[in-house]
């Protein structure tokens, strides 16, 4: 049976997103392009307001609630809405649908 050490599988994994990641800046910044400024819009401003609310409900869940709990089970849900939400709330508009933006 082979053991599989983690202090090899770790170190390896890492490095191997950090190469493709090097290898994804370089590619992008060798691209002639012209700099694409953001576009803020009022759904921008109303998903960063949900996650700054989101922050502190998460920090009274993990701090007061019991480990292994409810708090926590809630607690995680709420965490992975709000990655959903900023990932949301970051996306460039050519990937969003008019239905998208709020006016």
């Amino acid at each position: 049976m082979t053991v599989l050490v983690l202090g090899w599988v770790g170190p390896v994994f890492t490095g191997a997103i950090l190469a493709a990641s090097v290898f994804w800046v370089v590619r992008d910044l060798r691209r002639p392009s012209s700099p694409q400024v953001a576009v803020w819009c009022r759904a921008n401003t109303i998903g960063l307001g949900g996650l700054i609310v989101m922050t502190p409900v998460l920090f009274g869940l993990f701090r007061f609630g019991d480990p292994s709990g409810t708090t926590d089970l809630v607690g995680v849900v709420i965490t992975m809405g709000q990655w959903m939400l900023l990932a949301d709330v970051l996306m460039p508009p050519s990937h969003r649908t008019p239905a998208d933006e709020i006016e």
